[in-house]
Formats: C-alpha cells, structure tokens, sequence
C-alpha cells in the first residue's frame, strides 16, 4: 500500500511538472505571439507614415504644379486681352477718318484737288 501511495505520488509529481513546463510553454508562445504582433504593427505604422510621406509630398509638388499652371494661364489671359486690344485699334485706325494729316499729305490732298 506504501507502494501504490508512492507511485501515485510520483505521477502526480510528474503530472505537476508536465502541467508546469505545459503552463510556461504557453506563456512563452503567449509571449512571442505579442512580441510578433507588436513588430508587425510596429512595421505596419512604418509603411504607412512612409506611404503618408509620400502623398505629403506628391500633393505637395501637385499644388506647386498648380500654382505654376495658373501664374502661365494669367499670363496668357494678359497677352490674349493685350492681342485683342492691339486688333481692336489696329481695326479703329483703319475705319477711323485721319483727323491729322501731315504738311506733305495735305500738300497732296490740295494739289490733286487743284487738278482733278
């Protein structure tokens, strides 16, 4: 009977050790399992404030572009409107009786006059 009392000891002893080394087991899995987790978000925000950095960056270059575009638009906007007012008083000079004439064209104007 101290026999049987023995071994059942030894194999609740054992049982203690396996459930012990089963019990550290998980908690190092456990652990590794956080530390995996944490370096892949770790990793994870990396790409991602890199890939914001870059939009940054992009939207950053997008609005110089604009910017730029709209310096060039204004610019051909004043020499449209500086054509146009060039035309315009290219086409009023034409139309537009000469109010002055010159010594010399008067001159002419009297002289054909006188002839004809």
């Amino acid at each position: 009977r101290l026999r049987a009392l023995d071994e059942r000891t030894q194999a609740l002893e054992r049982r203690e050790r396996e459930l012990g080394e089963r019990e550290r087991a998980g908690r190092e899995r456990d652990q590794r399992w956080d530390e995996e987790s944490s370096r892949r978000a770790d990793e994870l925000e990396a790409r991602i404030a890199a890939r914001e950095a870059e939009l940054e960056g992009r939207e950053a270059e997008l609005l110089r572009l604009q910017a730029g575009l709209a310096v060039q638009q204004e610019s051909i906007r004043r020499r449209e409107r500086a054509l146009e007012d060039a035309e315009r008083l290219r086409l009023r000079e034409e139309v537009a009786p000469r109010a002055h004439l010159s010594f010399s064209e008067g001159l002419d104007a009297f002289s054909d006059a006188r002839r004809g």
